[in-house]
């Protein structure tokens, strides 16, 4: 529901057999902080949280370590819904297709602040593919994360974006590879 509050909860190896293997929140907005998420599945979209339908969640304070999805979003998947995310750790992630971290699709606004990105990857995307969305980006930094698509030509080792106005501010780049984009594919 839109008041309910999720602290200091560990939520491990959970599965979901479509989408958010960890937590799904559809048309609610619950504050989420001080979490560990850690090698959840979604054999769809979002293996950590899925977010739809106006799902505004607040996620702070969270670790995110080995999630990952048969399809989008290892981490968190966004649809049609405007999460804010700040202070967290983003580990190993996995996406199958696109977006090894985050997907967003229709996410007007997403924050995006203070986080820490290390070794995610998807084939597009390592770690947001980012579709007809708005976006917000600050202070964050993106180490060591990629595309991996054996059939060449993967595209954003960070960043997969198109479509939408996207901001990113401030933030810092180091050892992300792809073919096309290393930092980011536009």
């Amino acid at each position: 529901t839109n008041t309910s509050i999720i602290d200091g909860f560990t939520i491990q190896s959970c599965e979901g057999s479509s989408e958010g293997g960890g937590v799904y929140c559809n048309g609610s907005s619950p504050i989420i902080r001080n979490c560990i998420f850690s090698y959840n599945y979604a054999t769809s979209n979002g293996g950590g949280i899925c977010c739809r339908n106006n799902g505004d969640a607040e996620i702070s304070n969270c670790e995110f370590t080995g999630n990952a999805s048969g399809y989008n979003a290892g981490a968190i998947q966004i649809y049609n819904a405007s999460p804010t995310i700040s202070n967290c750790q983003f580990n190993l992630s996995q996406g199958d297709h696109y977006g090894g971290v985050v997907y967003a699709y229709n996410s007007d606004p997403l924050f995006v602040t203070q986080c820490e990105f290390t070794g995610n990857h998807a084939p597009v995307g390592g770690v947001f593919f980012l579709t007809g969305s708005n976006s917000t980006i600050t202070s964050c930094i993106f180490k060591d994360n990629y595309v991996n698509d054996s059939a060449g030509d993967d595209p954003g080792g960070v960043f997969y974006i198109t479509g939408g106005v996207h901001s990113i501010i401030n933030c810092g780049f180091s050892g992300n590879t792809a073919d096309e984009g290393g930092a980011m594919y536009l």
